[in-house]
């Protein structure tokens, strides 16, 4: 049986650097394969009918009640689409807080889930992608709260 000489390997940094920079795309090839459009939903569909399922599968059948206990605070026109400032406050018994915009590719800006005496109030920014209405959600062991705003996104700052 012919030997077989083992050749051993040196390793450097750089050597180990080409190594896993070369191995990266291996790893990330199908993550992006999995979800090639970015958005939540996976797949290239109508943005109403996104708006719409995904609303529908948050409500559920829990009943919705007046929106007395949520706050949606937003600009009626955004100068820039790009950072629009919002804060969102509910009432002490809130679980869950959604953001959602109709007019985005990918309708669900934001959620927050809150537990034991965590106050329910979130400031943030967000993208709106063309004017039209920003929803927010509240879920309480009761039901749902929901508060619409129209948001008029203006192109360089000109309503």
């Amino acid at each position: 049986m012919p030997s077989i000489e083992l050749v051993p390997i040196c390793l450097n940094r750089r050597r180990l650097l080409r190594w896993f920079t070369a191995l990266i795309p291996l790893f990330l090839t199908p993550v992006l394969e999995a979800n090639p459009s970015g958005n939540k939903s996976g797949g290239e569909s109508d943005e109403g009918s996104d708006f719409a399922d995904i609303l529908n599968g948050l409500m559920g059948k829990l009943p919705q009640m007046n929106e007395q206990g949520l706050l949606l605070d937003i600009p009626t026109v955004a100068e820039n689409g790009a950072l629009v400032p919002v804060t969102l406050s509910a009432s002490d018994s809130t679980e869950s807080l959604y953001l959602l915009a109709e007019g985005n590719p990918g309708p669900l800006l934001a959620d927050f889930h809150f537990h034991g005496t965590a106050v329910p109030t979130v400031s943030l920014r967000v993208k709106l992608n063309q004017t039209g209405p920003v929803t927010a959600l509240s879920q309480n062991q009761r039901g749902w709260m929901r508060i619409d705003r129209h948001v008029k996104v203006a192109v360089g700052g000109c309503g």
